[in-house]
């Protein structure tokens, strides 16, 4: 995994996402699933779209872009003004550094410029009808499960997570087993940057994906504790 601050600008990008999604997770069930609909398969699309709980009532609200920029599902500005502007700006700022990891990837295995980057799904090239296979999440983990997501690889190129003020991620490491990236980051504006499994086989295996999963946290770490909610811990990847 990797460490990247983004400029202070990318920064505040980040940082608005935080208030959008406390309003949407403050909001009630029957609210929740009204205005984003309960998380189901991306019809004619890939993945999932929608707002979920699991069994330990860790909560998920899965996003997708539509062509024109459009934030799928869509009606989340009706109840929470300013919701699309914010976590459009989040998803813009995290895929622009993910195209800068990914050059840089390009050129540390040896392939041409822009031969991964050109895959990447930024939504501009959709027809109508289609969403970006690029999801945005918003997370709310509860602190009452040791492990509320167990260890796992992403099937993705790369997968961004800026940083909470909670600290809950673990990345395994060959070096020191399990280690909280957060917990290193000199900045609560930072992203964490973990290889996916196509990064992996598109490079031969030279960036392994990260194996990674969310447990039990304890405390704060910045002052400006704009990702907790009570008890619970905020998480916005992409």
């Amino acid at each position: 995994f990797a460490i990247v601050l983004p400029d202070e600008a990318g920064q505040a990008a980040l940082h608005g996402v935080w208030q959008a999604a406390r309003d949407f997770f403050d909001l009630t069930a029957e609210d929740k699933e009204s205005i984003a609909g309960r998380m189901r398969k991306a019809e004619g699309n890939v993945g999932v779209i929608g707002w979920g709980t699991m069994p330990d009532d860790n909560e998920f609200l899965e996003m997708r872009v539509a062509a024109g920029g459009q934030v799928v599902p869509g009606g989340l500005d009706t109840h929470i003004p300013g919701f699309s502007a914010a976590t459009n700006a989040a998803r813009k700022e995290l895929f622009a550094l993910s195209r800068t990891v990914v050059g840089a990837a390009e050129s540390y295995v040896g392939l041409q410029k822009g031969g991964l980057r050109n895959l990447l799904d930024d939504g501009s090239q959709l027809g109508e009808g289609q969403w970006s296979s690029t999801q945005h999440r918003l997370c709310l983990y509860h602190a009452d499960t040791n492990v509320p997501f167990e260890a796992h690889t992403d099937t993705t190129f790369l997968t961004l997570i800026p940083c909470s003020a909670i600290a809950g991620l673990e990345v395994w490491t060959a070096q020191s087993g399990w280690v909280r990236p957060e917990q290193h980051a000199e900045s609560a504006g930072a992203v964490i940057v973990m290889p996916g499994e196509f990064l992996q086989v598109l490079t031969g295996g030279m960036l392994p994906a990260a194996v990674h999963r969310v447990t039990r946290f304890t405390s704060d770490l910045h002052a400006a504790d704009h990702t907790a909610k009570g008890t619970s811990r905020l998480s916005g990847p992409l």
